[in-house]
């Protein structure tokens, strides 16, 4: 950081013809606040007037007003949640304590993904991540109809999400995960839609539409 900053004197900057100052271990940042965007109603320019190099980085952060649709390009991709038994959950005659088994399952239909794919399924608010080890220690009998899953290169269990990262090996393509969830906070949610990437290879990827879910007492 100390080097950048001996590397920014005599820089000559300006944003929309006022000149803007360089402080170490601070870059020179712009927010655009929406709804309306109306701040961006008028150009913004950003000059640098001197001859050293300047790097920008351009990034958007939103949330969609409209449910996003489902998108299979290269992969198709489908999240069930079940009981313990094995049974299908009705997602809007869910309780607090219940504790429920999400099943994604799909298909890479673009035969030339065959490694580094990733699958990310964020969470709604009202529900905690328990396990994800299926078929091991105690949960054999209990959860034998969970079966055939998809051995994983990476798994992880966040707050807000469950990630897997492997590479298709099957011979028709196929692919299916499992993780358990508890339902902890009564409320009306909404509840993400699965993704799916081939992180080398971003043109091929799935997106599940979000649902609505109802946790009672």
């Amino acid at each position: 950081a100390n080097t950048l900053y001996k590397n920014s004197k005599g820089l000559n900057i300006t944003w929309n013809d006022t000149p803007v100052e360089a402080t170490i271990g601070k870059p020179i940042t712009q927010q655009w606040v929406g709804p309306d965007w109306s701040d961006l109603a008028s150009p913004q320019n950003f000059r640098n007037q001197s001859t050293k190099p300047v790097y920008y980085t351009l990034s958007v952060n939103a949330v969609p007003r409209k449910k996003q649709p489902t998108v299979t390009n290269g992969f198709t991709v489908k999240r069930t949640f079940f009981t313990r038994e094995g049974k299908p959950v009705d997602l809007n005659n869910i309780h607090v304590n219940d504790m429920l088994v999400a099943v994604i399952e799909g298909k890479a239909t673009e035969r030339s993904i065959t490694e580094q794919v990733l699958l990310v399924d964020l969470l709604p608010a009202g529900f905690e991540l328990e396990s994800a080890q299926f078929g091991q220690g105690q949960n054999v009998k209990e959860f034998a109809w969970i079966d055939d899953l998809t051995g994983t290169e990476y798994q992880e269990m966040r707050d807000d999400r469950y990630i897997a990262a492997f590479s298709p090996s099957r011979s028709d393509y196929t692919f299916r995960f499992a993780y358990a969830v508890r339902a902890v906070t009564k409320g009306v949610y909404t509840l993400p839609g699965t993704a799916i990437e081939a992180m080398y290879q971003p043109q091929f990827h799935a997106f599940v539409t979000p649902e609505i879910l109802t946790i009672k007492e």
